[in-house]
């Protein structure tokens, strides 16, 4: 098997595996093309496969502000949201919403930095969070 970074397979890594199985650990976030061949018992080496393209997400990042279930009263109606960085990441994606399973998500921002003042007209209890990071 053989795995590269452009689909040209340019300074491509080859990968051994065990039969018919490979495990990768360790992948940096980004896109990687993948294609294996045969080599039968005198080691020589069949076509390649057809290329199968392979994205690697980030981990999402954590969210450090705030940190549980927010009551938002009337008289604090802005918070202050944070997360951690994640490498390689070039945005990132705010979401809040009043269920945890944000099926009715009524705001989205993508703020440039790592934190979001949030000024809230309804009170009630809201969820946050930050999608995984776009690489």
């Amino acid at each position: 098997m053989e795995l590269s970074r452009n689909e040209s397979f340019e300074n491509s890594n080859p990968a051994d595996g065990q039969g018919t199985h490979f495990e990768w650990t360790g992948a940096s976030p980004g896109r990687y093309y993948m294609r294996i061949a045969t080599i039968d018992q005198y080691k020589r080496k069949g076509p390649y496969s057809n290329v199968s393209t392979v994205l690697v997400r980030p981990n999402p990042p954590d969210l450090n502000l705030p940190k549980t279930k927010l009551k938002v009263t009337e008289e604090k109606k802005a918070t202050l949201f944070s997360w951690s960085s994640v490498e390689n990441s070039s945005e990132y994606e705010f979401q809040i919403a009043k269920d945890s399973n944000f099926s009715r998500s009524w705001r989205k921002r993508r703020p440039a930095s790592r934190n979001l003042n949030f000024l809230s007209r309804n009170p009630g209890i809201t969820t946050g969070g930050i999608k995984e990071p776009t690489i």
